[in-house]
């Protein structure tokens, strides 16, 4: 599809135009601006245009133009399109009823991290409120729409921008979608990898380019090994990020000299059941003292990836991993983890599920028979509220199902709270812990294998 600019402007002078034209010695008529010729802008299904040149040159002109030939299959983003409000970021894209195709957008974005996720809109950044508002685009086409963006991001730093436009080329491609965008960043380019490139002059002309391919952004990533001093930059972007297992190994990537991702390898535990028949025998049988010498001479966790929000979507996490695997010193490493495609593009496999344990369905079930949730045990109010409807015998019969649940949990990922489940009744902050084992656990997690023979 070619869609041709309209090259109308509407005219009206009002006293002030008249007035000012005068001290130039003009007259409306003779000051009229004559626009440029109209631009055709070849845009098919998968394939962007680029619009680019200085303010003022009339790249906003064109796509506005475009926008009013395109129908009503268009979508436009900005920042202004998010309102000020107290409502939290998923909340918005629920009523909007874009949550489905959210659920997709929210990682590519930088949008999936904890803290942002609990933030009202009106506490967004600049830079955040821009991918929300191309997000909220994104989640409304449909394979063939036109997408149309001006001051394509003005808002963001210069890695930001490259990581967005790599995203915007990826699902322009996903979707089949028509885009054409406006910037006067030439930076982004090699990311956004335009199928046609319009470079628009200060005095309103235009050219049409060949842009040659360039290598993006993820090309100039460097990864290093690391200490636990470097993983503090990163714990804020991680909703379990005070705590660490000991420590094997830590790698850090880095692109034009910034740190943007961290990926920390750790010890394995002894109890993780979903090693049955996917691990080598030596791993799951055998006396306790046999398994322990395989597990630490020749097995490692994939314990955190955390990526900073702005660089995801690009591949940063899962070319990090790529290339960290091999020099972990062992010949096998296992992850747990949910929504975790970047393993798999990493070169681990998906090797199933991990159901609940027996304790830890145990005390499902013991939950689901009183109508409690794992959302209602991992929220504060809710979990006080529900605790005080429980009589003696309940709350000891409670303490004793959530101590056999606990203990498997705690000696992997939580030793410090060891003391508090030992006896008596579990301490609030361990009923937080387990609330948050829980609803993990119904998320239904995959175990994921890397070996070094595969």
């Amino acid at each position: 599809m070619t869609l041709q600019t309209m090259n109308t402007i509407a005219h009206h002078s009002s006293q002030l135009t008249e007035h000012m034209l005068a001290k130039l010695g003009l007259l409306p008529d003779e000051a009229a601006h004559q626009p440029p010729e109209p631009v055709n802008i070849p845009l098919a299904c998968g394939r962007i245009a680029a619009l680019v040149g200085p303010s003022g040159s009339g790249k906003s002109r064109a796509l506005n133009a475009l926008a009013l030939r395109a129908g009503e299959r268009i979508h436009t983003a900005s920042p202004r399109d998010i309102p000020i409000s107290e409502i939290w970021l998923c909340d918005w894209l629920a009523r909007m009823g874009l949550e489905t195709r959210a659920k997709e957008l929210l990682p590519s974005f930088g949008l999936l991290d904890a803290r942002v996720l609990r933030t009202p809109l009106r506490a967004l950044s600049a830079g955040q409120r821009a991918r929300l508002g191309l997000l909220a685009a994104l989640a409304r086409c449909n394979p063939g729409d036109t997408l149309v963006l001006d001051e394509f991001c003005a808002e963001l730093d210069v890695l930001s921008a490259r990581a967005i436009a790599h995203v915007i080329r990826r699902m322009v491609l996903r979707f089949e979608l028509r885009c054409a965008i406006a910037t006067n960043r030439e930076e982004i380019l090699p990311d956004l990898a335009p199928d046609t490139l319009i470079r628009f002059t200060a005095t309103g002309g235009y050219r049409f380019d060949a842009y040659p391919r360039q290598r993006g952004l993820l090309h100039s990533l460097r990864v290093r090994p690391a200490t636990k001093a470097h993983w503090r930059a990163f714990a804020p972007y991680h909703h379990r990020g005070r705590t660490l297992a000991p420590v094997a190994g830590i790698f850090v990537a880095e692109i034009a000299g910034r740190d943007v991702g961290i990926a920390v390898y750790s010890h394995a535990g002894h109890g993780c059941r979903a090693r049955q028949g996917v691990l080598p025998a030596e791993f799951c049988s055998g006396s306790i003292g046999e398994r322990l010498d395989a597990i630490n001479g020749n097995l490692r966790v994939l314990h955190r990836v955390v990526v900073i929000p702005e660089l995801r979507g690009i591949g940063v996490a899962a070319e990090l991993v790529r290339r960290t695997l091999p020099f972990c010193g062992v010949d096998y490493v296992e992850c747990i983890a949910s929504d975790a495609g970047f393993l798999e593009r990493a070169g681990m496999q998906r090797a199933g599920d991990v159901p609940p344990g027996p304790q830890a369905q145990r005390l499902l079930s013991w939950l689901a028979a009183r109508c409690v949730s794992p959302r209602d045990i991992a929220r504060e109010d809710a979990r006080r509220a529900w605790l005080e409807t429980l009589d003696a015998c309940e709350r000891a019969e409670f303490d004793s199902v959530l101590r056999r649940a606990l203990r498997p949990y705690i000696e992997t990922h939580h030793s410090a709270l060891r003391g508090q489940v030992n006896a008596g009744t579990v301490s609030d902050q361990a009923l937080a812990k387990t609330g948050e084992m829980l609803l993990r656990l119904s998320c239904r997690p995959g175990y994921y294998v890397w070996s070094r023979a595969q």
